[in-house]
């Protein structure tokens, strides 16, 4: 038994490290344009976009007002690589946002959502949510995405539903680059 586990985990060990140092670690990813959609059913007086910066990564600021009390939220997360068109690339996950907050379900992708939510905004508490929701200067830190991305133009697309329907939606679009090629 020991002699087949082993044989399964020495070529995934060994396809896992070559994907992970295919590239050198001097790419960098830009975060260029944001599309923000709320709901005005849940948010108010909300603000979306990103501002270009001295160190030549966009920061992207987002205010919003929550004026009825989200109880649940689910989020997806989907990646699409820009060919001619933008299609499916890699990643696409759902997230019950409650639970991650709270610390239940977790696994690798749940735990870099939480550590990046909690860091670039005001989201520190489990649900329900209201009030103001803030997100100020948050850049796209190459250290969050693995380094497995060819050069090229991506979208990240989230979608917030819940219980009653639509809550919100965003598009971030970054561009991929190594500076030695």
């Amino acid at each position: 038994m020991k002699r087949v586990t082993l044989l399964i985990w020495i070529p995934l060990l060994t396809l896992y490290q070559f994907a992970f140092s295919a590239r050198p670690k001097e790419y960098s990813m830009k975060m260029y344009k944001v599309w923000c959609d709320f709901s005005p059913k849940f948010f108010n007086g909300s603000y979306c976009g990103v501002k270009p910066h001295r160190d030549q990564r966009g920061r992207f600021t987002l205010k919003a007002f929550i004026h009825r009390e989200l109880k649940t939220l689910n989020v997806s997360v989907q990646l699409h690589q820009k060919t001619n068109i933008y299609r499916p690339f890699l990643l696409g996950y759902q997230v019950d946002v409650c639970k991650m907050m709270n610390g239940k379900g977790f696994n690798l992708l749940h735990r870099l959502s939480y550590l990046v939510m909690s860091k670039i905004s005001n989201c520190n508490h489990t649900c329900p949510f209201k009030g103001w929701f803030e997100v100020k200067d948050a850049i796209v830190e190459t250290k969050w995405i693995p380094s497995v991305l060819p050069d090229g133009l991506y979208r990240f697309d989230t979608q917030g539903v819940n219980e009653e329907g639509y809550v919100g939606a965003m598009k971030f679009y970054v561009i991929v680059t190594n500076p030695d090629f």
